[in-house]
């Protein structure tokens, strides 16, 4: 096995389903993805509230035709003359808006989904328990393993801390127990799985291992036994029951339906090659054929791993593009864009793997480190990132800790000079505890956040109570200080640690409301049109693609959002509960 699929690749266990995946046999039903009307003939969308989110902003119709907007205007009287007979389409007085952006969700997901239990709603460790303990009677894996997942150790009642060996092995000294943690980060196992792994690999894995990239099987003194670290998954991802093609591609479906009934238009998937474990199986087996494939409910483009695609791409690594930096369109279809590659810097903050430059509160650390951990040296990092720009690719660099921060600030200075080359771009992933001077020093750099801000929303009293405390917490997707610096930033789900709810992020984003209705951050709101542009224009530049999505103007694809009510009016608890009516996909409407 390749050190970076070790490393990387949650789900190896089905290196080759993806061969030869489609979407056909999928059930769209009513909802099929249909064209009004010819795509020869232009449309004119009237009689609705127009967010262009381009000049000017709003608009009272917009002329489409062959999936592009033609143009618009403040009234349909003006696109009648200018394209006569064009067929009309009533809005009906809804608003239409860019379609959303998911700028970070893993497709990936859908496997575990698939092969694990979900104990995503367990709240206490005696549920957690007795549901294990039914588990182990029925086993979901091979040689009488059980496989969980979506366990959020952080919310867990009464200790908030992960389920320790013992715990584990209360439940079982002869099942082997595999337990991902909803942040994808850190997996929980008992002494029966540790044992299993150790035998089956003749001693070679076992508390203690290390892989390159910031995989640890923990031990007592680096860790913590019974928690493996990263995605040193591999060895105990070997013994699950494969999943059919057919129940992998109805699992991917539906959360790309899911998605779009939530208005995205448009899904990034920040990592190909955690299907299989090689990124060009993925791009040929599962992404490609996705976004080549007119049934599916949303746009799909995908990044790759950074260091699979160095180490076992060579030729995609060096694939030629009109401008370095820019992305590129793969496959015979030519309908997946490839925007950048991604590297990881550090681990979860809900798992306190984080890298923070001040320590955790919890003693002793919850998961063995008292401030966090980073998955590459400062060396190894600028040697990946000096490789990614010499090549002429962008580079999406998932950083959750401050400290980890620092380290990726210094590393794109010596790969990419003190200020991003034009026609690169440079992302930060998460950005999740961050302080003032470092987006200062962004800002110098031309780098740009995207923000899980379900951190704020569903964690916030966790991190304010438990995890960092109340003055850290406060600064929890700090895309206020964005807006103060004039920079560009965007949201996301980070598909599955959260579901796909941009109207959610947009109401977090402007209230800086927790699930609980408390206040954290008051000075980091936004208003609700630049928490429209962080699901629309300011993600589709991010990605390279904004001269085709985004907006609402000519030339660029008919991809729109229809909602119920304004989001830009509508008051700011009530944003997430405005209901989606459809998206237009290249013109194409569909409904939710």
């Amino acid at each position: 096995m390749h050190a970076c699929c070790d490393r990387l690749t949650r789900s190896r266990f089905l290196g080759g389903l993806g061969a030869a995946f489609t979407l056909a046999g999928c059930s769209s039903g009513s909802n099929a993805v249909m064209p009004l009307v010819p795509s020869s003939e232009v449309t004119v969308l009237t009689n609705g509230n127009i967010i262009t989110l381009g000049t000017p902003m709003r608009a009272g119709a917009v002329a489409i035709r062959g999936g592009r907007i033609l143009a618009t205007a403040a009234s349909a009287g003006t696109l009648e003359k200018k394209y006569p007979g064009a067929h009309l389409y009533d809005l009906g007085g809804a608003t239409l808006a860019p379609g959303f952006i998911e700028a970070h969700a893993h497709i990936s997901q859908t496997l575990l989904d698939l092969v694990s239990a979900n104990l995503s709603d367990v709240r206490t460790l005696d549920e957690l328990h007795a549901r294990l303990t039914n588990l182990v009677a029925s086993p979901n894996g091979r040689h009488g393993w059980v496989y969980a997942q979506g366990v959020d150790e952080s919310l867990l009642h009464p200790h908030f801390r992960p389920p320790t060996l013992g715990f584990l092995d209360s439940i079982s000294t002869t099942n082997p127990i595999f337990i991902e943690d909803s942040t994808g980060h850190l997996y929980y196992v008992n002494t029966a799985a540790l044992d299993f792994v150790r035998r089956h690999t003749h001693g070679a894995v076992g508390p203690g291992t290390t892989f390159p990239g910031g995989g640890l099987i923990g031990d007592d003194g680096n860790g913590v036994k019974g928690i493996i670290y990263e995605f040193a998954t591999g060895p105990y991802l070997k013994y699950v029951k494969d999943p059919t093609q057919q129940e992998l591609q109805n699992t991917i479906y539906a959360l790309l339906k899911k998605a779009q009934r939530n208005g995205i238009t448009t899904w990034h998937d920040p990592a190909a090659g955690l299907f299989s474990g090689h990124v060009a199986d993925d791009l040929n087996g599962i992404y490609e054929p996705l976004a080549a494939n007119p049934q599916t409910p949303v746009r799909v483009m995908s990044s790759l791993i950074l260091t699979d695609t160095a180490q076992n791409s060579p030729q995609l690594f060096s694939h030629s593009r009109s401008h370095p930096g820019d992305g590129f369109f793969y496959g015979s279809s030519g309908a997946l864009w490839v925007p950048a590659l991604k590297i990881w810097v550090d681990g979860t903050p809900q798992g306190e793997t984080a890298n923070v430059t001040e320590p955790y509160l919890s003693h002793p650390p919850t998961t063995g480190f008292s401030n966090g951990r980073l998955d590459w040296r400062q060396h190894e990092l600028e040697h990946w990132l000096k490789l990614a720009h010499g090549h002429g690719w962008s580079v999406l660099m998932h950083t959750n800790g401050d400290a980890a921060i620092d380290v990726a600030l210094e590393a794109v200075k010596h790969a990419y000079g003190p200020k991003v080359p034009d026609g690169f771009r440079v992302r930060f992933e998460h950005l999740t505890i961050s302080r003032s001077d470092q987006l200062d020093t962004m800002r110098s750099m031309g780098i740009t956040p995207t923000f899980l801000n379900n951190h704020t929303y569903i964690w916030g009293d966790a991190f304010a109570q438990r995890i960092i405390g109340p003055a850290r917490a406060a600064r929890l997707d700090a895309a206020g200080d964005c807006v103060r610096r004039n920079m560009m930033f965007s949201f996301h789900c980070d598909y599955g640690v959260s579901q796909p709810e941009p109207l959610r992020y947009m109401q977090t984003a402007v209230t800086r409301k927790t699930r609980s209705g408390t206040t954290i951050g008051y000075d980091q709101r936004i208003s609700p049109l630049e928490a429209l542009k962080g699901c629309t224009i300011y993600p589709a530049t991010q990605l390279g693609f904004a001269d085709r999505i985004g907006s609402i103007e000519a030339g660029k694809d008919a991809d729109f959002v229809e909602l119920a009510h304004d989001p830009l009016t509508t008051a700011p608890e009530s944003i997430a509960g405005i209901p989606v009516l459809a998206t237009w996909r290249q013109g194409a409407r569909i409904s939710a």
